[in-house]
């Protein structure tokens, strides 16, 4: 399996100035509206919807500070909610650091520290174990997710329905290259402590491309 598995196969499914994830949503809304792209409980959103959805939410974070090249680190679960995030910060095109929500403590700061951080999105389930390790490292703000009565001590917070706010539901005039770094993943450890790989945009859709791909996904 392993020799079909070139870049030049997958990449060349879809034009190098195209390989963003928030650009093929964007097409997907412009070519068929109407078809679901998920469900999740009680919620469905099309192409259209979501598109429109994860469109404010970008204007939101730019009018938070948060613009091309910030950091963000996510504490979140699957959720629309996340999704729409994921998206969002996508069309602008700032580094996404997720985190695994199990951590605590030291890795947890690690993490935050390494990969630069200077915003945190999280669930306020995750607010306290935030709240433990915020002032070793560089975050400055943070959005909360929910109503947990937790704050997070000795940093700037708001509400995550900030960015939920009304706004301009059309596609954003300037999109990240396809070049830049979307991602910062970390790896197990297994040597030592976590390192941070650098994600380009390109890379992380191509890999959803080669998934879908390999699973036989339409």
């Amino acid at each position: 399996m392993s020799a079909n598995l070139s870049s030049d196969t997958y990449f060349g499914k879809i034009a190098a100035s195209d390989c963003l994830f928030s650009r093929l949503l964007e097409k997907r809304a412009q070519t068929t509206p109407d078809r679901l792209f998920f469900s999740c409980g009680e919620a469905a959103y099309t192409f259209s919807t979501f598109n429109r959805r994860a469109n404010r939410m970008a204007r939101c974070l730019l009018e938070a500070g948060i613009t091309r090249g910030t950091v963000v680190a996510v504490l979140m679960e699957t959720t629309p909610d996340y999704l729409t995030l994921w998206f969002a910060l996508g069309k602008i095109g700032a580094v996404e650091v997720p985190i695994n929500t199990a951590y605590r403590g030291e890795i947890l700061r690690h993490q935050l520290q390494t990969g630069g951080a200077t915003i945190c999105v999280l669930d306020s389930g995750f607010a306290a174990g935030l709240s433990d390790i915020v002032a070793a490292t560089l975050v400055k703000k943070v959005f909360v997710n929910g109503d947990s009565g937790v704050p997070v001590a000795g940093v700037d917070a708001d509400d995550f329905a900030t960015l939920l706010r009304e706004q301009p539901a059309d596609d954003l005039d300037d999109a990240p290259s396809y070049t830049d770094i979307g991602g910062i993943i970390f790896t197990s450890g297994t040597t030592g402590p976590s390192k941070g790989v650098l994600l380009s945009y390109r890379y992380v859709t191509a890999y959803g491309v080669m998934y879908a791909d390999i699973n036989g996904l339409r």
